[in-house]
């Protein structure tokens, strides 16, 4: 349907709108990277246009652009979250970007990418084009393609040798390189044929190819591989790199001055062809480094994992990190004790807060090496942590920790307190602890016996819940003493609790959002899919958000309907969120990541209730189309229309005859708009285009 639908765009405008409705709400980026800057995702790529604009790409869909030559990045929509290993610039405007099994396409200097509606088996390693219509790609498994109408269409290469092609170069149009797992190949008529210009049995792993000129040439692999050519590769020499890591990446600014990058930071220098190579690492940076590319004669960058950017002004003979963070761990659980101060715990003790709304981090003593899983404060001064065999306190506003539990070892996942004084946590070996003195002292609950517990939450001191494995919950209203289950309705593994009033809760699962207003006695599924669901934040009774797998879930009407959106900045998995108020909040999870969003995730929301959606059409439209709900019956609904910035601008009610309704809207201006149709009991959400 997609691709018959493009057959009858005639415009550009057109087109960009098109792609307003296959990637939803392209205006806004929804969350913003706290930690690290710019962002945190694996880096896989780096190139220049000129001296001031570059492009460097990575994992989680992630395309960057500098105008300043590398000194600030900002994030591009690249409508996918897979991982992205190259990215090639044919001029100012014209860039194709590789994927796992993609080719994405820009012709706007990368303000909008489409994605080749050809898919790819292997995995896409480098991307090259000798002109704005014909390119390559290289691959794994032996493979490699070509197209000579802009991306088109691709056909495969059948001519070149079997390996695994990990790097590409050219010095002409028609003379190519491509280096693989075991050796060095070369075609000089465009891919028809080729010849092996360098083996080796045992793999060296080619993993960057440069030539300065056309017959001299250099190539590094793994183990501190670096071999060089000065005859159009008929002949190779191993060069001296004095490292024993991977060099992922090399780049000459001529025959002479080079730089070769790598694991563990590495990067190399030489000013006489590699004669002599010299290290210049800087040791702010370990992480490994997987391209480098020069903007003109004197700087250059170099991108790795874990979003780092590392750039010279001399020639590579000093290096400056661009990138920065404050921790690389692990991070599970996010907590504020007011609309500025805030705190985050995550593996090797770590303990980070913020007084400034999460624009900066710093980090809290702790006094252990051991994971922090959980984070409750009672108020301004007065935190807890638990984790792996430990229970912590801070008294002053966690700026020192303090253990608090001296009994047998136990790994503690989730800590809550009621009250001041009161509070729980759950622990291994199918036990639930106790304080009634504000941590001072902590008691096992004999009377609880529940394995694979998840999650609880208590609605005051005595009244509280537990889930866990196979649908459980369980309920004791006498502080603990007893524990009695509860019909979830499901046998679905239940994850985390959260209730807005005495008797208003929700747990989540494994694709489920249940509701209860009855205190636990009955529970009501609103919300049904593939997407696994974990941690709630409701900033209020009516506002509410719960964290998913690889997507976002919110709330407006109080947890009766739920919006998803998914991910479009990472693809690492999360661990905790918090927002300070309906539309201010924040997530953290693996490598450090502590994402912030101040739009409330409005844009982009697409409707995930226990029902089937409504349809609409015709979509595009001129303005008048029609409403079709998942039922066959006359009922009055109220139709609601948002624009991209979240602003209702339309609001009616209507009578659904058989199950659709009219709407008329030729005075809006074109563009892409949420609709929103409520019942007496349903909600159900949808997006139009007008043009």
């Amino acid at each position: 349907m997609i691709e018959e639908y493009i057959k009858h765009i005639k415009t550009r405008r057109y087109l960009l709108i098109f792609i307003w409705v296959l990637l939803p709400f392209i205006a806004t980026c929804q969350w913003n990277w706290m930690n690290p800057l710019p962002q945190g995702n694996d880096l896989k790529d780096i190139r220049f246009l000129d001296s001031s604009t570059g492009y460097a790409v990575g994992d989680g869909g992630t395309i960057l652009r500098t105008s300043d030559g590398g000194l600030t990045w900002n994030r591009l929509f690249s409508g996918t979250i897979d991982n992205l290993t190259s990215v090639f610039f044919v001029n100012s405007n014209v860039g194709y970007v590789t994927g796992v099994s993609f080719v994405l396409k820009t012709i706007d200097g990368g303000i909008t990418w489409t994605m080749c509606t050809q898919s790819f088996l292997p995995d896409l390693a480098k991307v090259w084009f000798t002109d704005e219509n014909t390119g390559y790609v290289c691959a794994s498994w032996a493979e490699m393609y070509k197209t000579i109408d802009g991306g088109i269409t691709w056909f495969q290469i059948t001519a070149i040798p079997g390996d695994d092609y990990w790097s590409i170069c050219f010095t002409d149009a028609s003379t190519c390189y491509v280096g693989g797992s075991f050796g060095i190949y070369k075609s000089i008529n465009g891919g028809n044929s080729w010849t092996t210009l360098y083996y080796n049995s045992a793999s060296i792993g080619i993993m960057g190819l440069f030539f300065p000129d056309p017959n001299t040439g250099y190539a590094t692999g793994i183990n501190g591989l670096i071999l060089k050519t000065t005859d159009a590769g008929l002949s190779w020499t191993q060069q001296t790199s004095g490292v024993s890591t991977h060099l992922a990446s090399v780049y000459f600014t001529d025959v002479l001055t080079g730089i070769a990058v790598g694991s563990n930071g590495v990067i190399l220098k030489t000013n006489d062809g590699g004669n002599l190579w010299s290290l210049h690492s800087t040791s702010s940076v370990s992480d490994y480094l997987t391209s480098v590319y020069f903007s003109d004669q004197m700087k250059a960058m170099t991108v790795g994992y874990h979003g780092t950017m590392v750039r010279t002004a001399d020639k590579g003979n000093t290096w400056n990190a661009i990138s920065s963070y404050v921790t690389a761990k692990d991070l599970y659980s996010i907590v504020f004790t007011g609309a500025y101060t805030g705190y985050i715990s995550g593996a090797s003790g770590v303990i980070l807060k913020t007084i400034n709304s999460g624009i900066t981090w710093t980090t809290c003593s702790s006094g252990t090496l051991e994971s922090v899983y959980s984070l409750f404060f009672t108020d301004y001064n007065t935190g807890y942590g638990g984790g792996d065999g430990h229970l912590l306190k801070t008294t002053d506003a966690g700026n020192t920790w303090t253990s608090t539990y001296s009994g047998a070892p136990h790994n503690f996942s989730k800590v809550f307190f009621p009250t001041s004084s009161t509070g729980y946590v759950i622990a291994d070996l199918h036990s639930l602890f106790k304080t009634s003195d504000a941590g001072t002292t902590w008691n096992q609950l004999t009377s609880f016996d529940f394995s694979d517990a998840n999650s609880l939450f208590f609605t005051s001191a005595d009244t509280g819940y537990v889930c866990g494995s196979n649908g459980k919950i369980f309920k004791t209203t006498d502080g603990g003493i007893s524990f009695g289950p509860l019909n979830s309705g499901t046998t679905i593994d239940l994850s985390s609790f959260s209730f807005t009033s005495k008797n208003t809760g929700f747990v989540s699962g494994y694709g489920i959002i249940l509701k209860t207003t009855d205190g636990g006695v009955t529970w009501v599924q609103k919300y049904s899919g593939s997407r696994s669901t974990g941690p709630f934040s409701f900033p209020d009774p009516l506002n509410g958000y719960c964290l998913g797998d690889r997507a976002f879930f919110k709330t407006i009407d109080g947890g009766e309907t739920w919006l998803e959106s998914p991910w479009d900045v990472t693809n690492y998995d999360a661990g905790g969120l918090f927002f300070t108020n309906p539309d201010t909040g924040f997530i953290v999870g693996f490598n450090g990541m502590i994402l912030k969003t101040t739009n409330g995730v409005i844009t982009g929301l697409q409707a995930k209730s226990a029902v089937k959606g409504m349809r609409i059409f015709p979509n595009p439209n001129d303005g008048t189309f029609f409403i079709e709900l998942p039922r066959n019956s006359t009922i009055t609904v109220v139709v609601q229309i948002f624009n991209l910035s979240g602003i209702k601008i339309f609001n009616s009610i209507f009578p659904c005859n058989a199950g659709k309704t009219k709407i008329q809207a030729q005075g809006f201006p074109q563009g892409c708009y949420v609709i929103k149709v409520i019942s007496s009991n349903e909600v159900w959400t949808g997006k139009v285009l007008i043009n």
